[in-house]
Parts: structure tokens; C-alpha cells; sequence
């Protein structure tokens, strides 16, 4: 897994109305949720990242986490993008390489 260092990240968090090559997925650390306190530390962030392995593809993003419910059908269950999973040097695990489909770009570039 790739540590990436703050400063050859700039465009990560900033938005130019173009969608993201990287973004922040979840902080080091402790973190506010609607459903508690969230803690990354380093046996949470292993788990995450072995399971992103397991794969052994890149990371699809889909929509409101569909490819875990369920209740989704699978025809239903798409891919809107693919990123690469790093860690930056403050715990941070970050999306990087991010590849979008044409639907997705412009998903998020109408938000």
C-alpha cells in the first residue's frame, strides 16, 4: 500500500466543479458520525485495506453502498468509478487513481 505525503496530494478536498482524481475516505484517528464516534487506527485501517485486497482489483464506488445491501439486485449493483486505496502519513485513507464511467463523472459534476 502506497504512503502518500500531504503536500503531493493539493487537490485532494478541493473541488473545481470537475470530478475528483482522489478524495479523503476516511480519517486517521477519531471521527464524528451519525452512528458515534469512528476510531481509524492501525488494526482498523489493516482490516479495511485486506479487505480491499481481497479483490484483487481496483475499489468500485457505487451508490449509497448498494454492493452491500442485500436487498439490491445485482443487475442494480454497478460501478460508477474504480480508485486505488492509499494511506496518507497521518492515518488517512485516501482514494487515489480515481477512473470514473461517464455516468458517474457526471454525477458528480452536476452536485
Amino acid at each position: 500500500m502506497p504512503q502518500i505525503f500531504l503536500g503531493q496530494l493539493l487537490a485532494l478536498g478541493e473541488s473545481d466543479g470537475k470530478a475528483p482524481n482522489s478524495f479523503l475516505i476516511l480519517r486517521g484517528g477519531e471521527s464524528p458520525s451519525r452512528k458515534g464516534t469512528l476510531l481509524l487506527d492501525d488494526a482498523a485501517r489493516e482490516a479495511i485495506l485486506s479487505d480491499f485486497a481481497l479483490g484483487g482489483v481496483d475499489v468500485g464506488i457505487d451508490l449509497e453502498h448498494s454492493w452491500a445491501k442485500a436487498n439490491v439486485p445485482t443487475a442494480e449493483r454497478r460501478a460508477y468509478g474504480w480508485f486505488k486505496p492509499a494511506v496518507l502519513e497521518d492515518g488517512s485513507l485516501i482514494a487515489t487513481e480515481v477512473e470514473w464511467t461517464e455516468e458517474g463523472r457526471a454525477l458528480v459534476e452536476s452536485k
